[in-house]
């Protein structure tokens, strides 16, 4: 889980930076634009972080998933291992909450 949290944090710095553009394109205070920015790079502080800790502590990510499916949310990125077929059909994303519909399997 902490991975696909890694990875989601990652994807969030591109997304709040397309943000930052699209409000910068719209004319939005300069101000305002480079706080969205700011927020942008501490999402990926925070992919960094969770990265250094997984890869301190945590297992190779191929000792025990290297046979496993892998299912990534749309929304954030997150990344599942496993059969989510098994999780119930309310199953949300734990980082964005979007139901199971919003995962498609990743492509080895």
């Amino acid at each position: 889980m902490v991975r696909g949290l890694s990875k989601a944090e990652y994807k969030g710095e591109n997304n709040i930076n397309q943000l930052a553009d699209k409000l910068a394109s719209m004319g939005v205070d300069e101000k305002a634009v480079e706080q969205v920015r700011e927020f942008a790079l501490q999402e990926k502080h925070h992919g960094e972080v969770t990265e250094a800790i997984i890869n301190k502590y945590a297992p190779k990510e191929n000792d025990n998933n290297s046979n496993k499916p892998v299912y990534v949310c749309k929304v954030c990125g997150f990344e599942y291992v496993g059969d989510l077929d098994k999780e119930p059909d309310d199953y949300k994303c734990p980082i964005c909450a979007m139901p199971k519909t919003a995962f498609e399997k990743k492509i080895l």
